[in-house]
């Protein structure tokens, strides 16, 4: 789609490049297994590439797998190996929630004014189903709840699960009331 902008500014050859990356993630049948992939623009080549997200070999021994992209991204990752540390489970299999506590401290780090915004909570299964959560944002006793990053609209109502970002806990959503008030 790159190669098909052909309506640019006057005396301007080859559009902009694109300064974006964005994170890929679901089950693959093809492998049996989940898998994580960055996006990102190659600007040598003008195109988008993808990369297989790292399974932290070296830091976590092969049993970590998760993403982060931006200009955090290695703060990010440093992090949440300072909480697995913190909390003896660098060698441990697997993650709990390392990652989205640490996505969370830098959305509500004000000196992070450029990561913000309501997390984007899905559980994805193996049999290629997704679930969507609510999300109490910023907290649960705001009384504002947040779908796919996007804090709804005192009427707005789904049948979805809510989760709560601080407890982690899912649960039936507590609507708060219709009126806004």
């Amino acid at each position: 789609m790159w190669q098909k902008i052909s309506d640019l500014p006057h005396g301007q050859k080859k559009p902009d490049p694109a300064e974006t990356s964005f994170i890929l993630a679901g089950y693959s049948w093809k492998i049996s297994d989940f898998k994580i992939w960055t996006v990102y623009f190659d600007e040598t080549n003008n195109e988008f590439k993808f990369s297989t997200a790292s399974k932290h070999r070296k830091r976590g021994g092969g049993n970590k797998y998760f993403a982060f992209i931006g200009d955090d991204a290695n703060l990010a990752n440093n992090r949440v190996y300072e909480i697995l540390r913190e909390r003896d489970r660098v060698s441990s299999v697997g993650m709990i929630m390392e990652p989205f506590e640490v996505l969370l401290d830098f959305i509500r780090d004000s000196s992070k004014p450029y990561i913000g915004g309501a997390p984007q909570v899905y559980k994805i299964y193996a049999h290629m189903n997704t679930m969507p959560y609510n999300v109490y944002w910023p907290n649960d006793g705001s009384g504002t709840i947040a779908f796919g990053g996007r804090v709804l609209m005192p009427y707005e109502r789904n049948e979805y699960l809510a989760f709560n970002p601080d407890t982690f806990e899912v649960s039936e959503t507590n609507w708060p009331d219709a009126t806004g008030r």
